[in-house]
């Protein structure tokens, strides 16, 4: 691998990580001269929930992370998917695979998001969300290096209003 690789990671894989990460399939597709290398971070398993936003159903029972590569190779094939390496564990367990990485932010507490964004506090930062309810309403924030971690933009009251 060369010095100019972007090195990425997505970390939590449910509905806004699985539609995040397909959406890096096809930007990579349209750039054939970027040569990336993407961590895909989650411990979960597909379920029925997971079949209903979006993974195929011939992926139930799967690991997330094994998962995505398998339906990312179906979609775009071999050049992508082998750009995506799957690390089934949860985020707080692989700290030194952050820290190197511009991060995709895409779990689903509040917690968890303060604790992955800490990691990579020098990297660039992409949270990505949804909040709940019968709206469906979606947000995407980019902090770029060295600037904020979520832990200095967000209290809990916040997060919890944000998401009604």
């Amino acid at each position: 691998m060369s010095d100019n690789v972007n090195r990425i990671a997505v970390v939590g894989l449910g509905n806004v990580g699985y539609w995040t990460t397909i959406a890096l399939g096809l930007a990579m597709l349209d750039s054939l001269t970027t040569e990336c290398d993407i961590a895909l971070v989650d411990f979960d398993t597909v379920d029925d929930r997971a079949v209903r936003k979006g993974y195929p159903p011939w992926l139930f029972g799967c690991h997330k992370p094994k998962a995505i590569v398998a339906a990312i190779n179906a979609m775009y094939g071999l050049r992508i998917s082998t750009a995506m390496h799957p690390v089934i564990a949860a985020a707080q367990s692989v700290p030194g695979l952050l820290a190197d990485r511009d991060v995709f932010i895409c779990v689903d507490s509040l917690g968890d998001a303060q604790f992955v964004s800490s990691l990579a506090r020098s990297r660039w930062q992409c949270r990505v969300s949804t909040g709940a309810g019968d709206l469906a309403t979606h947000c995407v924030e980019v902090f770029p290096p060295d600037t904020a971690a979520l832990s200095d933009v967000y209290d809990d009251a916040a997060w919890s209003q944000a998401g009604r």
